[in-house]
């Protein structure tokens, strides 16, 4: 299905087909794309990561700046391989939850909000606060290994971008902040519970962008 929309500057193109047919019909006709946003499909319950990259990196225009494919992985500590005493379904071990204590209680001393929607969380059973202040990057990172995403990136000439360009690398943090950044880390007690307990985030929530090798 294939339709046409005009903003008077640009036409659009909406489809509606399989992602992975679509690549390979994009391919087929040489088109070479700026930018590739690929939502989570990169995730395993849908298409996964290895065949998104194998997909629509091939399309990425190789001799432009800024080129991006941008995935969002939501899912991944499902398939962590490292789950050895993890709490409950959260996925998160003994060794993250200290951790993230550790860090709401450094915010606690400036900002009081954060004892209450801590003591609010384990009277609920609730650890978003938790994952909220996680840093996932070197579980994540590890994922992203053992589905050899940097091998197969480079199979088609791109990777992963160290410094993003057009989304941090998790919600709610700055697009300056490094993949070590956790949302907790600078927003206030009232985002926090804003964020935690209105909206139904998972804060498990992975973006990677992904350039064309060589190209900055």
């Amino acid at each position: 299905m294939l339709g046409f929309l005009s903003s008077g500057f640009h036409d659009c193109r909406l489809s509606c087909c399989d992602a992975s047919s679509m690549a390979t019909k994009l391919q087929r006709s040489g088109v070479r794309l700026h930018r590739v946003d690929t939502s989570n499909i990169a995730d395993e319950t849908y298409q996964g990561i290895a065949g998104v990259l194998q997909d629509w990196g091939p399309l990425l225009e190789q001799d432009m700046p800024g080129v991006t494919l941008v995935t969002l992985l939501m899912n991944w500590p499902l398939h962590c391989p490292d789950s050895a005493h993890q709490i409950s379904t959260s996925r998160l071990t003994e060794d993250d939850l200290r951790e993230a204590l550790v860090g709401i209680s450094a915010r606690t001393s400036d900002d009081p909000g954060f004892a209450k929607l801590l003591a609010r969380g384990l009277q609920h059973g609730d650890l978003s606060l938790v994952r909220y202040f996680h840093n996932s990057s070197k579980a994540f990172l590890r994922y992203l290994d053992s589905r050899s995403a940097d091998r197969i990136g480079k199979s088609v000439d791109i990777q992963r971008r160290e410094a993003h360009l057009i989304v941090p690398h998790r919600l709610f943090v700055g697009m300056d902040a490094s993949i070590n950044a956790t949302p907790g880390d600078t927003t206030s007690s009232d985002l926090c519970y804003y964020h935690t307990a209105v909206h139904s985030y998972t804060f498990t929530e992975r973006y990677v962008e992904w350039e064309v090798v060589g190209m900055q």
